[in-house]
């Protein structure tokens, strides 16, 4: 398991999620990350009601599991760190960043018309970015799922669990790759 600490700061999620109309960006603070490359096998299928796998942090922090299948970065990639979980009017949107890291290093969701109390949608869009953010020309790849609006097959779940919430993605990547994404947020700040 790689663990590093990163200082808050703008990088080039900061300037994607400002040009995309979200909210707000939260810096992040400390966190691990983890990668079993060849560990995936196919993801369920869109609309599955299989489990989150993605475990709880030490001490009930935020979480996640990104598996990727079919694609240069295939394997699980677990991780935690504040993912900065946030609803506001029916837009759901989650960021992590580390981007001194070499193997995931950032992701991006934003999840459109589902409730604060949870929900589906099939319209949204998702990134996963792979490589240094710090180092040229390091950034060695990028998956992103799109929904309806783009006319993918991306759909998301958010299931509320007391203060938190668990987000499911699904989707096939621009790039071809099957993804599915389990965020766990041990809080969600509900904007008005």
């Amino acid at each position: 398991m790689h663990r590093f600490t990163s200082q808050p700061r703008f990088t080039w999620l900061a300037l994607v999620v400002g040009v995309v109309g979200v909210v707000g960006v939260a810096g992040c603070d400390s966190g691990a990350a983890e990668a079993r490359a060849g560990t995936a096998g196919v993801p369920p299928a869109a609309g599955s009601s299989a489990a989150p796998s993605a475990a709880p942090a030490r001490g009930g922090g935020d979480a996640f599991e990104v598996i990727v299948a079919g694609a240069h970065h295939a394997g699980t990639h677990r991780g935690s760190g504040t993912l900065g979980c946030m609803v506001y009017n029916g837009l759901w949107q989650a960021t992590w960043e580390a981007p001194e890291e070499t193997g995931l290093s950032a992701l991006m969701l934003q999840l459109k018309e589902v409730p604060a109390s949870g929900g589906s949608s099939t319209k949204l869009s998702f990134t996963a970015v792979f490589g240094s953010q710090v180092v040229a020309d390091a950034v060695t790849g990028m998956m992103d799922v799109h929904g309806s609006e783009f006319g993918r097959d991306g759909r998301g779940m958010v299931t509320r669990e007391g203060k938190g919430a668990v987000i499911r993605v699904e989707g096939t990547a621009q790039q071809g790759a099957r993804v599915t994404a389990v965020l766990r947020c041990a809080s969600v700040d509900v904007m008005s």
